[in-house]
């Protein structure tokens, strides 16, 4: 799957020179809400059987709508708990979204590189829901964390069109970097506000890397951006 990262300059160098991918932990994430898990009572269930506590007794002791409330009051902590293991690393579908080059392309100034990732890693869409992922018995395991907690997030981060890889955490809260075949780098998107000392750094590497440098500049008439190789046909930097 073709998928896109936004970094900064000193980031993607680093992260071009060395072929890997860096996994943060969940700590690391810059939006509050996300992965950030909802306990949710359901107080129908509760008085039913505190009810049944009272009137059934052999088959409802009581204190048993304590003990679910109990389980119930622990299922947002095990989820983070499962949570706090995990780590994620960050794409987007497309090298053109400008939010993205302003939050986390180094305001403008970074890059943003091209990944095949197909048999590396697996990508998953994110979904955008007004509503907050809610910790249930049913999606206590990993695989339902990575699926209902970790690929949700709220609809006004939707212009981001993200995609998430997710990898066990090897020391918790410690983000981890994952080393990755050179063939998986396809492309370098350089921001329309990089400077020479930038340009001149990435096009050595994709010179040496064999991969294709593109500018990322601003569209004449319309608030869009254009992707076009660089530098021109005669190997002198254009804008």
């Amino acid at each position: 799957m073709i998928a896109f990262r936004y970094r900064k300059i000193k980031f993607a160098i680093d992260e071009i020179e060395n072929s890997y991918l860096w996994f943060s932990s969940i700590k690391g994430l810059d939006d509050p809400f996300d992965c950030n898990i909802v306990q949710k009572k359901n107080t129908d269930v509760f008085s039913a059987v505190h009810t049944l506590e009272r009137f059934v007794p052999d088959s409802f002791p009581i204190g048993t709508s304590n003990q679910l409330i109990g389980i119930s009051n622990y299922l947002p902590e095990a989820a983070q708990d499962i949570l706090r293991t995990m780590s994620i690393c960050c794409f987007s579908k497309r090298a053109t979204i400008g939010p993205m080059w302003a939050h986390y392309g180094g305001d403008w100034s970074g890059v943003c590189i091209e990944y095949d990732l197909s048999n590396i890693v697996t990508l998953r869409d994110v979904t955008y829901n007004d509503v907050r992922p809610i910790a249930t018995p049913s999606n206590l395991t990993q695989s339902k964390i990575t699926e209902s907690l970790i690929l949700t997030k709220s609809p006004e981060w939707s212009y981001q069109e993200e995609l998430r890889a997710t990898r066990p955490l090897k020391k918790e809260g410690v983000g981890a970097k994952k080393e990755i075949p050179r063939h998986a780098l396809r492309a370098i998107h350089l921001g329309p506000k990089s400077d020479d000392k930038a340009r001149n750094k990435l096009l050595k590497l994709s010179n040496k890397l064999k991969i294709p440098l593109y500018l990322i500049s601003l569209h004449a008439e319309k608030f869009s951006l254009v992707n076009q190789p660089w530098p021109g046909p005669q190997g002198k930097f254009q804008n």
